[in-house]
């Protein structure tokens, strides 16, 4: 159902402005792509050699024709109904029009498998499986997230609906800055949209000169969506430049691009932007026509049916309770909203999805449950705000009005219960999928300076540091946090990413500008942008205070590279790296300590 295999099968692309880019993208994939100028022409076509149709849904009158030939092919072929004919209709906007849907589905029967996306939409659910939003901050130490983004049409609004869905960490509400030339009109369009926009997040329209760079909250994300691949590239650079300029900050930035080349070489980027293509994204079959990404999304539907049951009422009486192929396409929405957030609550708790093989049974513990159902409740008032709910006393679906939209500790135990039970379910829902949950164990690094490069004996001895904390705690997923600037973070960084499977974190206490222009030769950048290239998130640190505050709070286990540590001095303020603080409070209880001659120190059993 979710996988999709083409083999020698022609795929039909209605015509419309984008379908050129459509085309383009399948192609890319090897598919064979049959361009169709006038809806006429379909008719000429031979059905049963055909695997799927994608119409463009801009034009009602098109859509209408498009229908009636295609209802008219489909008596001529007699086609199986085993092997439907798989069509989407694809929208340009955030909206999928599930009464177009509706009808559709009636007329083609069951001899087409149909399915309506919104583009836009779908490209914002996979953007942020592959960027998540908390990429550039250090949620558990409560780093708000910031999203800036330039340009504001179908992409860039679905961008903004989309993270803030999945800006429920439990900390203060997402801050959205929205670069435009017309940010009036663009804010009450919006709003108009979103009437309960307030309710969710803090959303600014400015025009780019009247950009505000807050110190105490640089921006985190940025996503760059100009109407030409070349606004977006040279826009990309500007933003980038301002913020470096004004607020010293180097947050992943986010093009979206029509074209680029996929195979380009690591070291000719500049560690902040990333190429990435809407329509390359969702134009793949297994997405238009086989569910692809929406396999937790179904198990998650499959549970609340079985709740249904479980309750003694009938499956058939509820407009939820149909299957997912049948579901109408606002419930599988809901859904896949409640999936898509898994990440990000996980993330709150230092946990991580990995396959079941990798991990023994996970449950969370008590306090863990019960953070994560707040966190749980205002994602799920988020998701009803954005879909035009309010509150009310009494619950009215014509209305949108729910009793429910209130703070998590004004809800009746009962109705928190229900909050308990959708987070508790997460590792059963996970294991459907063949995956399981994993606890971090945060392992950060500290290198004093003016250390000289590192030699076979360093060499030797961070292998075997490593070695020794995977065997020390197997059950647990290390994860390394260090800066990359020194050689011997480098070493540490490569051999933990690349020979123990360690998950990488960096630490940015500098723009990442500033970084590259102290690094002598291209093979030291392309080392370091490399390495940057391979971590899943980047931590901005803004002084040697919250340094030393953030590692008295996150690290668990702390390495620290010096030459002697014995002989450090703990009022010595010149050393940048704070280890001497560390050392003085004894803050971090396990320690290893690692000479330049490369002996170790232990301050635990390994």
């Amino acid at each position: 159902m979710f996988g999709v295999k083409i083999t020698k099968k022609i795929i039909l692309v209605a015509n419309h402005p984008g379908s050129k880019e459509i085309q383009a993208a399948l192609n890319v994939r090897r598919h064979e792509v049959l361009m169709v100028p006038d809806v006429r022409e379909i008719s000429t076509l031979d059905i049963n050699r055909s695997y799927g149709l994608v119409v463009c849904n801009d034009r009602p009158q098109h859509l209408d024709a498009t229908l009636d030939r295609l209802c008219q092919m489909l008596d001529q072929a007699n086609r199986p109904v085993k092997r439907p004919l798989n069509v989407c209709l694809l929208n340009f906007t955030l909206s999928t029009d599930g009464d177009e849907y509706d009808r559709w589905q009636r007329q083609l029967g069951a001899s087409v498998a149909f399915r309506t996306m919104s583009l836009p939409g779908r490209a914002a659910r996979s953007l942020f499986q592959r960027f998540p939003l908390h990429l550039g901050v250090d949620i558990v130490f409560g780093q708000p997230n910031n999203l800036l983004i330039v340009g504001f049409r179908e992409y860039g609004q679905a961008i903004a609906v989309h993270a803030m869905r999945l800006a429920q960490y439990g900390l203060d509400k997402l801050t959205i800055t929205v670069v435009v030339s017309d940010p009036k009109h663009c804010k009450s369009s919006f709003f108009d949209a979103f009437p309960q926009l307030q309710n969710v997040a803090d959303v600014r329209f400015v025009e780019l000169d009247e950009l505000i760079f807050e110190q105490q909250r640089p921006f985190t994300f940025v996503f760059v969506c100009e109407d030409t691949d070349r606004a977006t590239a040279g826009r990309a650079v500007e933003v980038r430049d301002l913020i470096h300029c004004e607020q010293r900050q180097s947050p992943p930035i986010i093009m979206n691009l029509s074209h680029f080349d996929h195979s380009g070489s690591v070291g000719e980027w500049d560690g902040l932007r990333f190429p990435w293509s809407a329509i390359h994204e969702v134009c793949i079959p297994a997405i238009l026509f086989g569910f692809e990404g929406d396999r937790l999304a179904s198990i998650i539907h499959d549970y609340y049916r079985d709740s249904i049951e479980s309750q003694g009422r009938s499956l058939e009486s509820t407009p939820a309770g149909e299957s997912w192929e049948n579901l109408n396409d606002s419930y599988r929405q809901a859904s896949r909203h409640q999936a898509d957030h898994i990440p990000a609550k996980l993330a709150c708790i230092d946990c991580f999805v990995v396959l079941e093989s990798e991990s023994d049974y996970f449950a969370f513990t008590s306090s863990e449950v019960e953070q994560l159902s707040r966190i749980e409740h205002a994602r799920w008032s988020a998701d009803r705000y954005l879909d035009g709910w309010q509150y009310g006393p009494s619950r009215d679906n014509r209305a949108k009005i729910h009793p429910e939209l209130i703070p998590y500790d004004d809800l009746t135990n009962d109705m928190k219960d229900l909050d308990r039970y959708a987070v508790r379910l997460i590792p059963a829902l996970l294991a459907r999928q063949g995956k399981s949950v994993i606890r971090g164990l945060n392992l950060v690094s500290v290198v004093e300076p003016g250390i000289a490069r590192p030699d076979s004996r360093i060499d030797r001895s961070i292998r075997e540091i490593l070695s020794r904390l995977q065997q020390r705690f197997p059950n647990r997923s290390l994860v390394l946090s260090c800066d990359l600037e020194e050689p011997i973070q480098r070493l540490l960084a490569r051999y933990a990413t690349e020979e123990f499977s360690i998950r990488l974190r960096v630490i940015l206490r500098r723009p990442i500008q500033d970084i590259l222009n102290t690094l002598r030769s291209n093979e030291l950048r392309s080392e370091y942008l490399d390495l940057l290239a391979r971590c899943e998130r980047r931590i901005r640190i803004i002084d040697n205070a919250e340094s030393i505050k953030w590692i008295a709070q996150r690290a668990q286990i702390l390495l620290v590279v010096a030459g002697n540590p014995a002989e450090y001095d703990p009022n010595d303020q010149s050393v940048r790296n704070s280890s001497e603080a560390i050392d003085l409070n004894a803050i971090v209880r396990r320690r290893v300590l690692l000479t330049g001659s490369g002996r170790t120190d232990w301050t635990f059993e390994y």
